[in-house]
């Protein structure tokens, strides 16, 4: 599962590596599950929407949301793009916040990467995509 994971990873990284216009900022806030001392909290991780509305283009599994305007996995209603991410490209709660967070909360002691201190800049998710996959290998 994990390969398939990092392939998929890969594969975002190059689409965001590809993206030459600007992109404007459109920030969501998505709250996820996130375990801490054995027992599960709920932490807000926000993130530029903008950079990933060509996700149904990129992955023939996605689709563009109605009830949240954001992409999401086919086949789940209502999932949304958080816990959609963490989905397909098995990511823990952690991983999550240290690819897509724009409020530099990346942990990279432990993923590598660089602080995301421009959320309007897909090729800093691209960089910690890669570290995370490089990382996990």
């Amino acid at each position: 599962m994990e390969k398939l994971a990092n392939k998929r990873l890969i594969k975002l990284a190059a689409h965001l590596e590809r993206i030459k216009y600007p992109i404007d900022e459109h920030i969501m806030d998505v709250w996820i599950e996130w375990p801490e001392n054995n027992f599960n909290t709920w932490y807000s991780v926000k993130y530029n929407a903008g950079i990933f509305k060509e996700m149904p283009t990129w992955f023939d599994d996605w689709q563009f949301g109605e009830e949240w305007q954001e992409p999401e996995l086919k086949n789940f209603e209502n999932l949304g793009f958080g816990v959609s991410c963490m989905r397909y490209f098995f990511l823990t709660a952690r991983e999550f916040s240290h690819l897509f967070d724009t409020e530099g909360h990346q942990n990279i002691i432990h993923y590598g990467g660089e602080i995301i201190n421009d959320p309007s800049n897909p090729k800093l998710i691209a960089l910690n995509i890669r570290e995370l996959v490089k990382n996990r290998s």
